[in-house]
This record gives structure tokens, sequence and C-alpha cells, in this order.
């Protein structure tokens, strides 16, 4: 019989260029989370003025290039928002 798990979903970014949150379910934004298997987690990235979101990473791999990225996850993991100063 399997047993139900929680895991860890934390957010950081580079204060400077931005800031990152995560959420479940809709509910308040924070920094990092715990969840329950089965639930979903929305992050959030917010550019600052000059910059814009590049990706979401994880372990140095891209996971998505969407600002708003929702998913269920399956183990404890530290998501890292990305941007780039704009180019016009």
């Amino acid at each position: 019989m399997k047993t139900s798990s929680a895991y860890q979903i934390s957010v950081s970014a580079d204060a400077t260029q931005g800031s990152a949150s995560v959420q479940v379910d809709g509910g308040e934004s924070s920094q990092s989370v715990y969840v329950a298997a089965g639930r979903a987690v929305t992050l959030t990235a917010t550019p600052k003025e000059g910059y814009e979101f590049v990706n979401w990473t994880c372990n140095d791999q891209p996971v998505s290039t969407s600002a708003t990225y929702s998913f269920t996850p399956n183990s404890t993991a530290q998501y890292v928002a990305n941007f780039a100063i704009k180019t016009y």
C-alpha cells in the first residue's frame, strides 16, 4: 500500500532582476511550500523594470519558458527564475 507523500517546492531569483513565488492550488504565495502528492503548484516569476523573464530551471535544467508555470510535483525540488536585461 502506497503512503501519502509531501514535497517541498522552493523558488528563488536574483532579487536585483526580479522575484519568484510559489503557491498551492491558488493559495497564498511564498518562497517555499509543502505540497501533498497529487496537488498542483504554480510558480510565478515577475521581472523588475529593464529585465525580462527567460525561463524556470531545476538542477540547472530548463523546465519552462512561461513566467507562470503550473504542474504537479513528484519530488522535492528547488526552482530558479532566470531573467535577462531587456533589449530593445
